[in-house]
């Protein structure tokens, strides 16, 4: 299993095969061992089911979100190779708004994200801004999620330009990289 731009398991960096080149390579991109192993087969059957868990891939993950699954099976004295391409989802960060009509004044926001690692988050920050009426960006420390888990942040941010229709909103831990959403309103 290869993962572009990332490190290994043990947190060391290596040339995804030993001095060949992966597909990819070709078009600019580097891509790095993220986990080799033999899987025991007990059975005869034809299919082969590999469980790598978010822990092993999430912090690694280019913004594209792309995994190549690489399969090298031995048969005697033959072999076969298969290779994937897998997209995965970064998790989401719901926003909800409510506020009076009128164009300037107090704006109750409610975020929340679903945790889908099966550790807890440590470190965890949120940003919320309101472009146009925000004058300056303040990091609010959250407690840490515990894993499964959902954080939820409720606040009020007071809306000063008329012009102001949208909420940003960041949320950061140790173990996820960025997770960005906006909300128009």
């Amino acid at each position: 299993v290869y993962l572009p731009y990332g490190w290994d398991r043990n947190g060391r960096s290596g040339v995804a095969t030993s001095g060949t080149r992966t597909p990819d390579q070709a078009y600019g991109r580097e891509w790095r061992r993220l986990w080799t192993g033999t899987p025991q087969i007990v059975s005869e059957a034809d299919a082969l089911e590999l469980l790598i868990s978010p822990e092993c891939y999430v912090s690694k993950l280019c913004p594209e979100g792309m995994i190549l699954l690489e399969a090298v099976a031995t048969y005697g004295n033959d072999f076969t190779t298969a290779r994937s391409n897998l997209a995965v989802q970064m998790p989401q960060l719901e926003i909800q708004v409510s506020r009076k009509e009128t164009p300037v004044g107090a704006l109750a926001y409610k975020l929340t994200m679903k945790n889908p690692l099966n550790v807890a988050l440590s470190n965890c920050e949120l940003t919320v801004e309101l472009p146009g009426s925000t004058a300056f960006l303040e990091k609010i420390a959250l407690k840490n999620v515990p894993p499964r888990g959902t954080f939820e942040k409720k606040g009020v941010l007071f809306v000063t330009s008329p012009d102001t229709r949208r909420l940003v909103a960041t949320f950061m831990s140790a173990q996820l990289p960025i997770v960005n959403a906006t909300k128009n309103f």
